[in-house]
Parts: C-alpha cells; structure tokens; sequence
C-alpha cells in the first residue's frame, strides 16, 4: 500500500538518517518493524553500539556519488527509452530494478529497512521471481553508504504521512502523522511552517507490547466534511504557490 514515510536516526545531535519510503508507512507494518529494530538494539549495549559505530559509514549523497551509482547500474541496463526518461528525471522500470538490487538504500522501496542494511549490511525483502513472490537478499556495497536526505519531505502533511524518529540521544522513538485534524508538536520539525505533528513517544528503554504499540499509534477520526474542508484548502493553497511562483518567473524575466 502507498502509505509515504520518513525512517529517522539521531545521533550525536545529529540527523544521520533520513530515508524516504514509499510504501506501508502504517505502524502495522514499518512501525512494527522499527519497534522490532529498536527492541533487539537496546537488548544488549553491544548491540546499540556497533549500531551507533555503523553510522559513521552514512554519508549524505550528492550529485557526483549518485551520478557514479548510476553509471555502475546501467552497465547491466540498456533501456531504449533511457535518454527520454533522464531528460525528465526518471530511470525506467527495468534501472529501478537494478538500483534496488545493487544500491538499495538509494531506492524508495527500502523505507525502514535502511535501518537492517546499516546494522547488518543486508535485509530481505518480498519481491517476485520467475513470476513467483519470493523472499530476496538485499545487499550495500562496501564502504561508505550514501543517503538521501528526506528530511524536508516532513514538510509535506498531504504526502508525508508518517515519520519514525529514533532519537539515539534521548533513547526516544517519537511517532509523527501528517494528519491534519491533529496538532501535536512539531518536534524536530520545528523549522519547517507545516509539517508533521507529534502524535507519541516511546522510551527504547521500555518498549511497550506490540498490541500496545499500535494501540497508541492509533490517529483521530476524520469525519468527511473534514476531509473535504482539508482537502479544497490544500488546492487553493497549492494554487496560490503557482500563481505567487509564475509571478516571480515573470518578474525575474522582465528584471533581466
């Protein structure tokens, strides 16, 4: 299910993981998986150290790393309409299959288990082979491993509907939704105008049942009028930028 979503780790006051992902963002499934994660990390201090010592090998990408990645991946691809695609700034379905399999964590179906291919430089995942849904093995390249930051896609309260935070300084794991009938706090996302809100907060130190989980990740109800009221704000605001947007181009235009 397409249910868009922001995987966070903190450390050292420091935003060291932001990974954008596309799908099940839900608490019935990322969230049980970094309620997971989190659970075996803080079992054995050994564990949540070598955690920590692996991510100085997360670097945020750039142009030129993301560049390279590209020209290794399409040593395995020849897809007719490549140059089309670039030019629009997409890969076809064919590179997406092959980023995901060479530099999974620059692919937006890996989401939370960016977290198990830091820790353990792999993780499975449910994909089709030979026509055949199959568990398949990820797996990074040696060396360091490049991210994306997503952190401003928590901006975005209409597509960014949830954000795990794993707050390594305060053992906290914050919940946020972009839901828009609730108001919590912004959080980490305090510099942006609109992002997600705050919904709960688990101390790593006492991590509840998993039942207990999903029970307080549970979000307000949304009556239709609600939606619908949202939903026309949005377009209008939305309309506003463009036009604000076109203005500007235009002013820029006559400027020059």
């Amino acid at each position: 299910m397409g249910t868009r979503h922001l995987t966070i780790v903190k450390h050292e006051e420091e935003i060291k993981v932001a990974q954008y992902g596309q799908w099940d963002g839900n608490p019935e499934v990322t969230g049980i998986d970094i309620l997971n994660f989190v659970y075996n990390l803080y079992y054995k201090e050994s564990i949540l150290a070598s955690f920590k010592e692996k991510l100085s090998l997360c670097e945020w990408a750039d142009k030129d790393s993301r560049q390279r990645q590209l020209e290794f991946m399409r040593q395995y691809t020849s897809d007719p309409e490549r140059e089309s695609l670039e030019k629009q700034g997409l890969i076809s379905w064919e590179e997406s299959t092959m980023l995901l399999k060479l530099f999974p964590e620059s692919h937006r179906d890996t989401g939370s288990k960016i977290l198990h291919l830091i820790h353990f430089g792999y993780f499975h995942k449910f994909g089709l082979v030979d026509g055949k849904r199959e568990q398949i093995k990820y797996e990074v390249q040696p060396g360091k491993i490049y991210l994306d930051n997503a952190m401003s896609f928590a901006s975005d309260r209409v597509f960014c509907e949830w954000a795990w935070v794993i707050d390594l300084d305060a053992d906290k794991l914050e919940v946020y939704i972009g839901q828009f009938n609730h108001d919590g706090s912004k959080g980490i996302f305090k510099d942006y105008d609109d992002p997600v809100r705050l919904l709960t907060t688990f101390d790593l130190n006492d991590l509840p049942t998993t039942d207990g989980f999903v029970e307080q990740c549970q979000t307000p109800d949304v009556t239709d009028e609600e939606a619908l009221e949202f939903i026309e704000a949005m377009s209008q605001k939305r309309a506003n930028q463009s036009q604000n947007l076109k203005k500007r181009k235009k002013n820029q235009t006559t400027s020059q």
